[in-house]
């Protein structure tokens, strides 16, 4: 007979072989989405069998959903309360460790032998080739004895996209500058595989004849959410529209020279102009200077807005659709909300996260945020 419900599972880190259920964890949360970490968060006895094994790093979780694992990631911090007899534990997706990656400078080690740097020029090359060529850099390290110290993520399977042109630049995270290339206009989709730990990337197109591409399935006849409309089954449905991150004007220098990009319909639009400049050392070519600032003020000219809609909790008898069963990320559903001056009318909405907070008897779930972006 099928499992059903939530179990969070201990493994070990190095193989993600399963050790054993956390059967007795409470407070369970699980954040989930496209090009990020995630996190799962949790809290168990001091003196529960399973929990006293948990050990920051070296071992890993595995978030299962009826008999599918949906998420894993590695104990990051560990929180005990000896007076409260409980052991909060963080765990952090695989993109986290890709974060603590940096783009090599040359050096030598203490062999000694003379390692060359990792700063590579790409120039109209594939956004996924760019990423695998990150992903490579981070594996191929080692250390000062020349052991080599690989990440736990490899590389998956890719689409093809659109030419980019990038330094990568020795002091770089490689898990930040991989994500760049998702945050772009025309970004492709990133996932951490949380069984193989295999990262892929999907440029598929979702809608036809559109320009919605990545990974997801067009679902906007099957999941339809409504708040005062229709199924009513969003228990809360808002927006968030912020301009910290806007510009409007951005320069990139380096030695060679500099390179300006401008979105003058946006300056026109709000009446603004918000002007910020970029230092990029090691760029070897003002072509480069040129495309990272025009990618830049691609994704940064307008205020960014992300909409924020729960749906109420799904049972077999309700309307409400189930998470990562019936929709998971990418997708695309279709949501209309109205209540005064917000209004949403039958608007496809993309899946890019969503925050599950788990009962502890794990039989279902509840949908805490489902963070969406609007297709045009």
């Amino acid at each position: 007979m099928a499992n059903v419900g939530w179990r969070y599972i201990l493994a070990d880190t190095e193989t993600l072989e399963p050790i054993d259920e956390i059967a007795h964890a409470k407070g369970r949360t699980l954040s989930m989405a496209l090009a990020t970490s995630g996190n799962a968060n949790f809290n168990v006895a001091l003196d529960d069998r399973v929990g006293s094994m948990i050990r920051s790093l070296e071992t890993s979780v595995l978030a299962v959903q009826d008999d599918d694992i949906q998420w894993s990631g590695f104990v990051w911090t560990i929180d005990d309360k000896a007076e409260t007899n409980r052991r909060t534990v963080n765990v952090v997706g695989w993109f986290e460790e890709l974060n603590k990656r940096i783009v090599r400078p040359p050096y030598k080690d203490l062999r000694p032998i003379d390692v060359p740097s990792q700063a590579q020029d790409f120039l109209n090359v594939d956004a996924s080739v760019i990423i695998r060529a990150l992903v490579d850099k981070a594996n191929e390290q080692r250390d000062d004895l020349g052991t080599l110290r690989p990440t736990h993520v490899t590389n998956g399977t890719y689409d093809l996209s659109n030419l980019r042109t990038y330094s990568a630049q020795p002091g770089q995270k490689i898990g930040e500058e991989i994500r760049k290339f998702s945050q772009v206009e025309g970004g492709v989709d990133l996932w951490i595989d949380p069984v193989t730990r295999e990262l892929h990337i999907y440029w598929d197109q979702i809608i036809p004849e559109s320009s919605v591409f990545g990974k997801g399935t067009d679902k906007r006849n099957d999941i339809v959410l409504g708040y005062n409309f229709g199924p009513e089954n969003l228990a809360e449905a808002g927006r968030t529209i912020n301009p910290d991150r806007t510009v409007m004007r951005l320069t990139a220098s380096a030695p060679i020279g500099s390179r300006r990009a401008e979105d003058r319909d946006a300056m026109d639009q709000t009446g603004f102009m918000f002007e910020d400049m970029i230092n990029l050392p090691e760029a070897k070519n003002v072509d480069i200077l040129a495309a990272y600032a025009g990618a830049e003020v691609a994704i940064r000219s307008y205020p960014f807005t992300i909409y924020g809609i729960r749906p109420f909790p799904w049972t077999q008898e309700n309307s409400s659709p189930r998470p990562l069963k019936d929709y998971t990320l990418g997708d695309i559903v279709s949501a209309t909300a109205v209540q005064g001056a917000f209004k949403l009318q039958k608007q496809a909405m993309r899946v890019h996260g969503i925050e599950l907070s788990i009962p502890d008897d794990g039989a279902s779930e509840i949908v805490t945020s489902l963070q969406t972006m609007r297709n045009a």
